[in-house]
């Protein structure tokens, strides 16, 4: 089965390349996918986090804090912001979330699961030290049948 890439991570990936410019960053880290979830907002992942009590606009706060450098990338440099090593991995763990689900298209929840899964960044240390890994994720996104939804379900 071949997995595309959902429009909507599409604009999550490219929401993070904003993020990472906006922090002070060439590398565009974990961190960077977690801060482009939550400021696509209306996606699955940001439906997961806040169904498992996640406070969404302190999440953002807490990982800002750790990663804001006074540093501003100029938009003219877009073309030199790429992926950290970690994020290339969490985007292979996103396609390979998809393919478990058996999904057509990886998505927001497929991220937000790899995210929890490859660990190492503040947001997921954030989720860990609110009691949310990728078990409590995953069973979340099954119980409510969010796993396997195409996003061309959600629109």
């Amino acid at each position: 089965m071949e997995i595309s890439i959902s429009d909507e991570l599409s604009s999550i990936i490219n929401f993070s390349r904003e993020e990472a410019m906006r922090t002070g960053s060439y590398g565009i880290a974990p961190d960077h996918l977690f801060l482009g979830i939550i400021r696509h907002r209306e996606n699955t992942a940001v439906d997961a986090l806040r169904g498992t009590m996640t406070d969404i606009d302190e999440m953002k706060q807490f990982i800002d804090e750790k990663i804001f450098t006074n540093e501003h990338i100029p938009y003219s440099d877009i073309d030199k912001v790429s992926f950290s090593r970690g994020t290339q991995n969490v985007l292979s763990y996103t396609i390979l979330e998809a393919t478990k689900v058996r999904s057509s298209s990886a998505s927001a929840q497929h991220m937000l699961l790899a995210l929890c899964r490859v660990g190492g960044s503040y947001g997921s240390s954030y989720l860990h030290d609110l009691g949310t890994d990728y078990g409590h994720i995953y069973r979340y996104l099954d119980k409510n049948d969010m796993l396997d939804r195409d996003s061309a379900d959600r629109n």
